[in-house]
């Protein structure tokens, strides 16, 4: 008779939990090694000491200038040492970071900023015109940090440089009284499941938890102060955020950051550097595979390379542990589960799978109709419940009551466990499309996509691509003598929105296929 779930983590417990707040892993890094450097980009190095006074300095400069407990503040950034030390500063204040992906336009920024009512924005004076661009759309907003060159035109009123902020922040300030478990530290952005982006609330204690988690969940091979860790993943993203910024502060390793990924740059620093670590999301490692400079690396020093974001071809990691000697691994989680809720071993991966979960994480598959618990082996929704699960959606209780059920978070992909408690994602959340990493709502494109003029209805898919994982495939209804070219509607979207979100094809039809209710009928449009 096959047993039923839920099954526990077969990892040893952790609990009770350590509860502080999350730039107390910045403090401690800084008392431990204070003058060890922590972080490397390419414009500076910085000490941990050092680090540790720039967040304390941008911490009291948004005290004075009476940013309280709970307000919410973009960061609207590539990777640096200078969003690191913005990051922990804000939290420090006692706000939360709303983390902006960088390659996003001014549509995006003004959706995020607006809905979270931020008050203020840290950003990259490069991206200045989009701030110009949104600031009509976010009343709240008064005051734009920018993050490196002291330019200030574009950005409006209320612009300063981060010099200027940290000059401000030189009067110490009384420390914020902070409740980890309730009070947010960050509010980053996904699709969940379906619709437009929502604010994952995640507290003090989600975040610290998570990393715990995943710091000892590989008992062979630790995350340690000795550690190099090459980090190329954006800092915008959850995976990038808590599992490489905050996670290498939190073991005082070095971290050496790259902000875009570049094929022969990161090999190159790889080598160089003696990493120790990389996590990475499976297109870059076909990238790699391609390119000529892969067999001239030496990568000896790697314990493992760790994908996670989409799913991993079995014969891709397979395939880059042959050709390299490094052991390739995966993990998975979502923006809701700050983010790792499995991972596999790195001493005998099974490549199929993406791991038993973490410790104190509990798993269980569902009927995705009935919400029946379903036995060990079947096909159902996975949820699950632990210490890193998030709050809720910001402003969204009706989707907050959707996907959080009596404890339980319901993930909306399809998976089985085996006896060990190994989980196989067999398919994606209904109708999210996952390119490079990134979770793109169709509903995002499709609002876009209708802002068109000459499209009278639209709707969009993802379309299975060995580089891309997926990418977004749109069929278009054209408005009556209407006759818009494909690249023309192409070239719309990337206008509003973040490239990798715009269609690479659209197929232009008569008709998009609906139920009585109205709802896309999107599984007939996949066959189509």
């Amino acid at each position: 008779m096959k047993r039923a779930t839920p099954t526990r983590s077969p990892r040893p417990s952790l609990a009770p939990y350590p509860q502080h707040p999350i730039h107390a892993f910045l403090l401690r890094a800084a008392q431990r090694f204070p003058d060890k450097i922590g972080l490397v980009d390419a414009r500076e190095s910085i000490r941990f000491a050092e680090l540790e006074q720039r967040s304390a300095r941008i911490a009291s400069a948004l005290q004075q200038r009476g940013f309280g407990k709970g307000e919410r503040i973009g960061l609207f950034a590539a990777n640096s040492v200078s969003f690191v030390a913005s990051f922990f500063g804000i939290a420090r204040a006692g706000c939360v970071v709303v983390p902006i992906t960088a390659s996003y336009k001014a549509g995006e920024l003004a959706y995020q900023l607006g809905d979270s009512g931020a008050r203020a924005v840290f950003l990259d004076p490069g991206l200045t015109p989009h701030l110009h661009q949104a600031r009509p759309q976010c009343p709240a907003l008064e005051l734009a940090v920018l993050l490196g060159a002291s330019e200030r035109a574009g950005a409006g009123a209320g612009t300063i440089g981060l010099d200027q902020l940290l000059a401000e922040g030189k009067k110490p300030m009384p420390g914020v009284a902070i409740d980890p478990r309730r009070d947010l530290a960050c509010l980053p952005y996904s699709s969940g499941t379906t619709g437009l982006p929502k604010g994952v609330m995640l507290s003090h204690s989600n975040l610290c938890s998570n990393v715990y988690q995943f710091h000892t969940c590989l008992p062979e091979y630790p995350v340690v102060a000795e550690d190099v860790s090459l980090n190329h993943l954006p800092y915008t993203h959850i995976y990038g955020l808590n599992v490489q910024m905050v996670g290498c502060v939190a073991a005082a390793c070095r971290q050496v950051i790259l902000s875009r990924f570049e094929p022969v740059e990161l090999l190159g620093r790889l080598e160089a550097e003696r990493a120790t670590l990389l996590f990475t999301v499976p297109p870059v490692l076909l990238f790699l595979l391609g390119h000529d400079q892969l067999g001239r690396t030496d990568l000896s020093s790697l314990k493992y390379i760790n994908t996670g974001a989409a799913p991993l071809a079995p014969s891709l990691g397979a395939e880059f542990a042959e050709r390299t000697g490094v052991v390739v691994k995966q993990g998975y989680g979502m923006t809701e589960t700050s983010p790792v809720t499995h991972v596999d071993y790195a001493t005998a991966p099974r490549l199929e799978t993406v791991g038993p979960p973490v410790a104190d994480t509990d798993q269980k598959v569902v009927d995705p109709e009935s919400g029946a618990e379903l036995p060990l082996g079947e096909h159902g929704e996975l949820c699950v419940r632990g210490p890193q699960v998030m709050q809720g959606y910001w402003n969204q209780p009706e989707d907050t009551r959707r996907v959080l059920r009596d404890g339980w978070f319901h993930s909306g992909d399809i998976a089985s466990i085996d006896a060990e408690g190994y989980v196989r994602i067999l398919d994606r959340a209904k109708e999210m499309i996952k390119v490079r990493g990134f979770a793109v709502a169709p509903a995002e494109v499709e609002a876009a996509l209708l802002r068109h003029p000459q499209v009278a209805d639209c709707a969009v898919v993802g379309v299975d691509d060995p580089e891309w994982v997926e990418f977004p495939r749109a069929f278009v209804v054209r408005s009556a003598g209407a006759t818009p070219a494909a690249e023309e509607l192409i070239a719309f979207v990337a206008t509003q929105l973040a490239s990798f979100k715009a269609p690479r094809e659209i197929r232009f039809v008569d008709k998009i296929p609906r139920s009585p209710a109205g709802k896309i009928l999107r599984r007939v449009l996949r066959q189509t």
